[in-house]
C-alpha cells in the first residue's frame, strides 16, 4: 500500500475531500491514478495526517522539480 493510498484509508477519501474542497473523484484520481496528492493540498492533508497521528511524508505529494540552467 503506497504512502497517498494509507493516508486516505486511514482518513477516509469522503472527509478529505470536504476539508480540501474538491471532490471525492479527486481524492479518488488522486490515489487509484496518480499515486500522489497535488503538492497544493499539503497543508490540509498534513493537518488530517496530524489529527489521526499519521506520517504524512513529502514523497506522497506532486512537488515541482526547479527549472535545470543550461550549462552552456
Amino acid at each position: 500500500m503506497t504512502d497517498v493510498q494509507h493516508i486516505a484509508k486511514k482518513i477516509g477519501q469522503r472527509r478529505l475531500a470536504e476539508r480540501l474542497g474538491v471532490g471525492v473523484t479527486a481524492v479518488n484520481n488522486a490515489v487509484q491514478r496518480d499515486k500522489v496528492f497535488p503538492a497544493s493540498w499539503y497543508p490540509i492533508v498534513k493537518e488530517a495526517c496530524e489529527e489521526v497521528e499519521l506520517a504524512c511524508p513529502m514523497e506522497a505529494f506532486r512537488w515541482r522539480e526547479p527549472k535545470q540552467e543550461d550549462a552552456a
